[in-house]
């Protein structure tokens, strides 16, 4: 079977539980093998499995497929976030996607090194004052970014 045959026995709730794990475990095999473009559209398919298979790549593309994924909790996204290789294309999506509701979510964009400064800087301005003093008083908070929060704290 092929990458996506196993991807489409995982996504299946019709099929047994034993041979959906069988088709993850084989899945899991191949993954580091996929192209990009395979592993983009493996990201997009519903499957808690495959969102945590995908999780720690490296390409923003995967994770920015893995952001929209129906599947993908809060929890995934903070996980990414927390990654200290996060890529800046892909923090610089999750601030302009439907994540960044969850303030939590927006202040580990806004605090991430490797965010792109006009994007964090844009997130200062969305944060509550609470917020604001969380961000500037942590030193692994780039020192532009607290920078500005302790800027817009005294405004």
């Amino acid at each position: 079977m092929g990458w996506g045959e196993l991807a489409d026995v995982l996504c299946d709730v019709r099929t047994g539980a034993l041979v959906r794990k069988e088709a993850e475990r084989l899945l899991r095999l191949r993954c580091g093998e996929l192209a990009v473009g395979a592993r983009v559209t493996l990201a997009r398919r519903p499957s808690r499995a495959i969102v945590a298979m995908l999780r720690d790549d490296a390409e923003s593309l995967v994770l920015e497929a893995l952001a929209g994924n129906p599947r993908t909790t809060g929890a995934d996204i903070a996980k990414i976030l927390a990654r200290s290789d996060a890529p800046p294309r892909f923090l610089a999506h999750v601030a302009a996607s439907p994540w960044s509701v969850r303030r939590d979510v927006l202040q580990a964009v806004a605090r991430h090194a490797h965010t792109p400064h006009a994007v964090a800087l844009g997130i200062v301005h969305a944060l509550s004052v609470d917020e604001l003093r969380t961000v500037a008083r942590d030193p692994a908070t780039p020192r532009l970014v607290r920078t500005a929060s302790e800027r817009r704290l005294r405004a």
